[in-house]
C-alpha cells in the first residue's frame, strides 16, 4: 500500500496554511479559505487541508 494523500479537517484553513508551511510543504491548491492542498518537498505526497464547522470544537473540547 502506497499513502499518498491525507485530508485533515480544521477549523481555519488561512491559520492552518501558515502553521504547515513552517514544515517545508509547498501550497499547490487554496480555495475559497474551505480547502487547501500542499505538495511534499520530496516524493509524491499530498497533504490537504478541509474547513469544517464549529461543531469539530465543541466535539474535540467537550
Amino acid at each position: 500500500m502506497n499513502l499518498n494523500q491525507v485530508t485533515i479537517p480544521v477549523l481555519d484553513v488561512p491559520e492552518s496554511i501558515a502553521f504547515y508551511k513552517t514544515f517545508g510543504l509547498k501550497l499547490n491548491v487554496h480555495t475559497h479559505d474551505r480547502n487547501a492542498r500542499f505538495l511534499s518537498p520530496q516524493g509524491d505526497v499530498t497533504l490537504s487541508l478541509h474547513r469544517v464547522g464549529d461543531n469539530l470544537k465543541e466535539l474535540l473540547w467537550a
